[in-house]
């Protein structure tokens, strides 16, 4: 909220001290609003704006990004909404924007009941959150959070810097609990279904809310979003991991190369592993196969795809924590008419797409010139590779070994 709308100066606890107050004013508000949106179709165009749903506020039901009542962020919703579409009707408008699926049963209600405008619905969902009180299977009533925080150990400390004092601070829940893998799965359904047929989004979601967890440099983040991003697809219209980069600044610009922040990019633009995940997804076919609900939901799970003249198997061994089991050997059997003009695999695991194991090699640099970040980014790059298959009595088999958290994605040329 600017300063000068805001009822009060409250300022939020995290790096840039955001305004977290509604308005004194909400007329005033609202004016604010118009005249922001007028100034985007003016120096974009109308068209362009048209294609930007406008997402209102972000985790009003947190005290550290909203000074306010449920209901105070209902009537902000209310005034800007009718703002948005005073200004163009065309424009689309949602929330609520919560964090852990909250508030939308009331939300939607709200929006009916008072004939406010609402396009669309959003939220956000993480397995493991370092915040004391987010209740992980998400509050479906809409009731109040119990924060509480405990005091850090820096007893353990070896290294006296900002990173190790954040990583007592907020230490890596989802390898200290037993985190279910299914949170976002089950709360996307019991989501679609208070929507009411509106799309829904979930504009921020990963496996960890951290700044600073190790894991997140590592392919257990790839292994989790891609298991959930297939398991999501039947109830989500749209999602976007939080975050792309980890040049973000909400509690404290790290300067380590690796220090794991939540983005699929490190400060430098070097792809970690679940970059690579997605990409997976992003080379699959447009055409889904259907397995059975069943094959997603093993520790090893598998999804296959076709596109003219080619099918893609995606296998991933996926847990919550980064344990150090013996790999499974897994065998993929398909009916195939007759022999395969070639098989490729692209892997992640602990020698492929593993930029974060290549830089601990280097003695982890705090500091990386151009040619060196390009040549960990080219040594850590997801490659193809000629891969060996049996084909007899119209049966191909295609064999893999799977560590923990390993994904492995198959290309089958007819």
């Amino acid at each position: 909220m600017p300063e000068k709308l805001a009822a009060r100066e409250d300022r939020g606890r995290v790096f840039y001290k955001p305004c977290i107050y509604p308005p004194a004013d909400h007329g005033a508000g609202a004016e604010y609003i118009k005249a922001f949106l007028r100034f985007l179709e003016h120096r974009y165009g109308p068209e362009e704006v048209r294609t930007w749903p406008f997402e209102v506020w972000n985790e009003p039901d947190l005290p550290v990004f909203f000074s306010g009542t449920r209901d105070e962020y209902f009537k902000l919703y209310e005034v800007t909404a009718r703002a948005i579409k005073e200004v163009d009707p065309q424009l689309r408008v949602g929330g609520p924007a919560t964090s852990g699926s909250k508030w939308v049963r009331s939300f939607v209600e709200f929006c009916e009941k008072n004939q406010v405008p609402l396009d669309f619905v959003t939220t956000h969902q993480y397995a493991g959150d370092p915040i004391g009180g987010v209740e992980d299977q998400g509050d479906m009533e809409g009731g109040e959070l119990d924060f509480h925080f405990e005091a850090p150990d820096f007893s353990g400390m070896r290294e006296k810097t900002l990173l190790a004092g954040q990583r007592a601070m907020m230490p890596d829940q989802s390898e200290q609990k037993e985190l279910p893998n299914d949170i976002f799965i089950k709360n996307s359904a019991v989501v679609k279904e208070q929507a009411k047929g509106l799309p829904v989004y979930y504009t921020e979601w990963n496996e960890n809310a951290g700044f600073a967890s190790y894991t997140n440099d590592t392919r257990k983040v790839a292994a989790y979003d891609v298991k959930t991003a297939l398991d999501v697809a039947e109830h989500v219209d749209g999602s976007s991991i939080w975050c792309f980069s980890d040049i973000f600044e909400e509690l404290h610009p790290f300067p380590q190369q690796f220090h794991g922040g939540f983005g699929m990019l490190t400060q430098d633009g070097v792809p970690k592993p679940v970059f690579y995940g997605m990409k997976m997804l992003s080379m699959a076919g447009e055409e889904r196969l259907e397995l059975g609900e069943d094959a997603t939901k093993g520790e090893i799970g598998i999804a296959a795809f076709r596109r003219t003249g080619e099918t893609h198997v995606l296998l991933f061994r996926q847990k919550m924590k980064n344990l150090k089991l013996p790999k499974e050997q897994t065998a993929v059997q398909l009916e195939w008419e007759r022999k395969p003009g070639r098989v490729t695999v692209s892997r992640i695991d602990e020698e492929h797409c593993n930029p974060l194991k290549v830089w601990e090699e280097m003695g982890s640099p705090q500091d990386m010139n151009r040619r060196e970040v390009e040549a960990l980014k080219e040594k850590t790059a997801l490659r193809r590779e000629p891969w060996p298959f049996t084909w007899e009595n119209g049966i191909l088999t295609i064999t893999a070994e799977l560590g923990v958290n390993d994904l492995y994605f198959i290309e089958i040329e007819a």
